[in-house]
């Protein structure tokens, strides 16, 4: 994971990323699966997407169909399946 210092006027804190791929589940509708390399981490309902997404990656990912995404590490937590 990618390390890089973010400022929200406090203090700074280092934010890390995970390069995910989102695919869609070919059997279960509005089921997407969030892969790292070869492995998938993570199922996801369609309503999630909008929670791990910015506003730009979003656009990307329904209108220019883009898989690849940088998505911080706090945000999908609550997702990866521990395995």
């Amino acid at each position: 994971m990618k390390q890089t210092q973010e400022n929200n006027g406090l203090e700074c804190s280092k934010t890390e990323y995970l390069k995910v791929e989102i695919h869609q589940a070919t059997l279960t509708p509005h089921v997407y699966l969030l892969w790292k390399g070869k492995d998938i981490i993570a199922e996801i309902v369609e309503d999630d997407i909008i929670k791990l997404l910015d506003k730009k990656q979003l656009v990307d990912f329904y209108y220019s169909n883009q898989k690849k995404f940088k998505i911080k590490d706090w945000k999908i937590k609550n997702y990866i399946d521990d395995k």
